[in-house]
């Protein structure tokens, strides 16, 4: 399947009298209705309208969003799907990439760990990275999940599938997962013989990269193995004008092997060990704006020259700065998988380690003065183990799940600015939870699904803060001391436990034999914490979980003789006690708070994929997203663009000599807050608005191949053809008084060799 998606979201205004929310509410209901009724006649038109000439058909797409596989087009739930090969297809070589072809997704970038990725889902979002929060978005590597966001922006290497499940996951994936779960599948061994591929790419700013994948049975149909390496590099793109040095470049590596053993017809183990490394010097920021009347920081940011904030601002690729810039993150994950088909089911565990190590030292003001520099660094281990048992029963009628899940999330994260400001939190946490679901055939049309899971985190956190000036010498004492703590009793160590029970509850209907229209209402929960990145007493308090409740109605449709799909979906969630991280002035000490707050959002999203011909396929997504605060009307919601689309035009010809290929793709973002810093009491609020918003832009990435019957391949590929050079302002530090900001990559036109041998 062709599936590539989109994202459409778009500011709060008004037409004809009605707000945005109540026209998107009334006009999904009203399409979802219309497309239902519409069905029977499309089907039986279809004979009359599909042109037989054409014998190419849409590709079935297979999922395991309720844990077992199935059609994607059969699951009565909003996913966005990839097969591997689709994805390379796509030029889609990292986590990130997958954002511009899935309706509702955004990612960005850390501004704190150019290897870590903060993701954003119908509107739910962790923008902080730091190691006491978790994310709204769980990810789930190979029935892992990966707690942590530091090496998420990982190369996509040797993968089966992505998947990219909307809306809260309370129930089987419900490790907070509020907004959705990204669940990755990588290539297993098999049988099938001794097989694999070479890869080799060169391209612009010296980008050179080789990748070499091998599957080898070594007994027939009881053990194989699988090796998979990727060495991705590229000099920076990045010019001080001062120095004349580039910064931006890419030195990554990643390696995995899996080995899959099957003694008997119904076990199975598969092991696997990954590692991945990611260094560069970047990636540096540039200030796109400075408040110079800003209070005691302010006056430092001041003494930015007005021309480099200028020069920033015209979206050249020159940006200073004053320390040796880097990023250096490892990590290493084991996963073991256990398969039994017992015979009335199928027994499955899970078992994972994975550790993450990383160290940067950023120049956050990005600019040749010395006014804000962080360094942080931070070693985190995680431990999983899962058991599920699936079945069917009542004549195969009731299929179900039930299982349960345990981690341990331990380590520390330390950081410091300026070398003056130390925060350091070591972390021990343990979370449990016990899950069933499972889906009821009514009639052979008819279906009801109905799920439960009770889930536990408990959080601790031992703070050490100090602060390195000549007359406090611990922070420690600063904020712990005025609840009667003493220096000897620093640093300081709290617990905190939080629980929930999550539902789902749903049914489906198919309309025809190639025509489901479904309803569910799910809620979901996201663990709170204690507070890492603070400096005063009153902020060190734990922050509450965040819950939500989602209602949304779908169609999934094949039609035309399964030449035409169109997947939709509408949806309102409530979030209560959303949790949102600020950076704020604290005395001259920039510090992180985590905010509770309310917030709906209302949303609609598209996938439509058409086969023209046998040669041709067509691709167009987009979501639709209002997101609206309900605890203050003065904070912005952030990372939520309210209007994405993309389209794609797939051509594929057989040759004389093989196959020759070609996409062209483009994806496009609305407008989007990257900070809720708005105070109308500041007369540069106006100035601060502009510069914390990452303007409307898109991308248009294009690839032709060719592929010789001999299994050699050539592909000529080019991203962000238009040299759209955005800056993504993002990070206001009210301490100091500017915001910073980072450019999208530019231009880039490469080629890419590969060939394939065995079956």
């Amino acid at each position: 399947m062709k599936n590539t998606g989109i994202s459409i979201s778009s500011e709060r205004r008004k037409c004809e009298g009605r707000p945005l929310r109540s026209r998107l509410a009334g006009m999904s209901a009203m399409l979802v209705a219309s497309v239902a009724m519409s069905v029977p006649a499309i089907a039986q038109e279809e004979a009359e309208t599909v042109e037989e000439a054409s014998s190419r058909r849409l590709t079935t797409v297979t999922v395991t969003a309720r844990k077992v596989e199935e059609n994607l087009q059969e699951v009565p739930v909003a996913v966005t799907a990839f097969t591997g090969e689709l994805l390379q297809e796509s030029g889609v070589v990292d986590f990130g990439d997958i954002a511009a072809y899935t309706p509702s997704l955004t990612t960005v970038d850390s501004s704190s760990n150019a290897a870590a990725l903060a993701l954003s889902l119908r509107g739910q979002v962790q923008n902080d990275v730091a190691s006491n929060l978790e994310p709204s978005v769980g990810t789930y590597v190979d029935g892992v999940y990966w707690a942590r966001a530091v090496g998420l922006n990982a190369d996509l290497l040797d993968v089966a599938s992505v998947q990219v499940l909307k809306g809260p996951q309370g129930t089987l994936f419900g490790r907070n997962t509020t907004g959705g779960a990204l669940v990755i599948e990588t290539a297993n061994p098999n049988f099938d013989g001794a097989s694999g591929s070479i890869e080799g790419t060169v391209g612009s700013y010296n980008a050179r990269g080789a990748k070499a994948i091998v599957n080898v049975p070594l007994i027939e149909d009881v053990l194989a193995v699988r090796g998979a390496l990727s060495i991705d590099k590229r000099d920076g793109y990045v010019t001080d004008p001062f120095t004349g040095r580039k910064w931006n470049d890419k030195d990554n590596m990643t390696g995995r092997v899996k080995a899959l053993f099957a003694p008997t017809e119904n076990i199975e183990f598969t092991l696997s060990g990954e590692w991945f490394e990611f260094q560069t010097d970047g990636r540096v920021r540039g200030t796109v704006y400075v408040d110079r009347t800003a209070g005691t920081g302010g006056s430092r940011a001041a003494g930015i020259p007005q021309s480099y904030v200028d020069l920033v601002n015209t979206g050249n690729l020159d940006i200073a700065t004053n320390v040796d810039q880097f990023v250096d993150v490892t990590t290493e994950t084991f996963t073991a998988n256990f398969k039994w088909d017992v015979g009335p089911g199928e027994l499955k565990l899970t078992a994972g380690n994975r550790t993450t190590d990383s160290k940067n030292l950023l120049d956050l003001d990005g600019s040749a003065e010395a006014i804000h520099a962080t360094s942080q660094s931070a070693k985190l281990e995680q431990n999983t183990l899962d058991v599920q048992w699936t079945a069917s029963a009542i004549d195969d009628r009731l299929n179900y799940v039930v299982g349960a899940g345990w981690m341990e999330d331990k380590g520390f994260d330390r950081s410091t600015t300026n070398s003056v400001v130390g925060f350091r939190g070591d972390l021990d946490n343990i979370s449990w939870g016990v899950y069933t679901q499972g889906t009821f055939d009514v009639t052979d049309r008819l279906g009801i699904t109905a799920g439960v899971r009770y889930s536990e985190d408990e959080k601790g956190l031992t703070s050490n803060t100090t602060l390195d000036a000549p007359v406090i010498q611990s922070a420690c004492f600063l904020y712990f001391g005025a609840g009667g703590v003493s220096l000897e009793d620093c640093p300081q160590t709290d617990t905190a436990t939080f629980d929930s029970t999550d539902y789902t509850l749903g049914a489906d209907f198919h309309v025809t034999d190639t025509t489901m229209v479904y309803a569910k209402f799910s809620t979901g929960y996201r663990a709170g914490g204690l507070p890492l990145r603070i400096f005063t007493i009153e902020e060190f308090v734990p922050f509450n979980s965040e819950s939500v409740e989602e209602i949304e109605i779908g169609m999934k449709g094949d039609f035309l003789d399964e030449r035409l799909r169109i997947n939709l979906a509408v949806y309102q969630s409530k979030l209560s006690d959303a949790q949102r991280s600020t950076v704020v002035d604290a005395g001259g000490v920039s510090q992180s708070i985590v905010s509770n707050m309310d917030i709906e959002n209302t949303g609609l999203e598209v996938d439509i994929v058409g086969v023209v011909n046998d040669n041709v396929q067509l691709t167009v997504s987009g979501s639709l997203l209002d997101s609206e605060n309900k605890t203050s009307e003065l904070a912005r919601i952030y990372y939520t663009p309210e209007e994405n689309l993309s389209a794609a035009i797939d051509y594929n010809r057989p040759m004389s000599f093989g196959e020759f290929n070609a996409k062209l793709s483009y994806a496009w973002t609305s407008e989007y807050n990257t900070s809720d810093v708005n105070d109308p009491n500041n007369p540069e609020n106006d100035a601060i608005v502009v510069a914390t918003s990452a303007p409307s832009s898109g991308q248009l990435n294009g690839r032709i191949g060719v592929k010789f019957d001999n299994a050699f391949g050539l592909t000529l590929w080019g991203t962000n053809i238009l040299d759209d050079d955005a800056v993504n302002a993002g990070l206001y530090v009210p301490t100091y008084g500017y915001v910073t900001g980072e450019q999208r990559q530019p231009r880039m036109f490469g080629i890419t060799g590969t060939y394939r041998f065995g079956g």
